[in-house]
This record gives C-alpha cells, structure tokens and sequence, in this order.
C-alpha cells in the first residue's frame, strides 16, 4: 500500500481528506494523446449553470 504525501492532506479536524488545491492532478486527452495540468476551482455544482438559462 502506498502512503499519501503528507502536505495533500487537510488539517486533521477535517477527518483527514485530500486537499484537492495541493494535488497537481492531470487529465489524459485520448484525442490528442495529451496530458493536461487540472488546477484550482473553476465553478460551484448545482448552481453556475442556471446562469446560462
């Protein structure tokens, strides 16, 4: 089993969950077999999209 980074991890009240903001995710496009940096909040579910309506 491998071990979590220490500094991804939110402060212990928070029953110890990633902290997504910390993580340097990337995505894999299969139509241009690239690899894209994700990175920070871009929208609120259930509510940014009644904007466009």
């Amino acid at each position: 089993m491998q071990s979590i980074n220490r500094r991804l991890l939110l402060p212990r009240r928070s029953k110890r969950k990633v902290n997504i903001d910390s993580l340097e995710a990337i995505a894999f496009d299969p139509y241009t077999h690239g690899y894209y940096k994700v990175s920070g909040r871009v929208g609120e579910a259930f509510s940014d999209g009644k904007k466009l309506f």
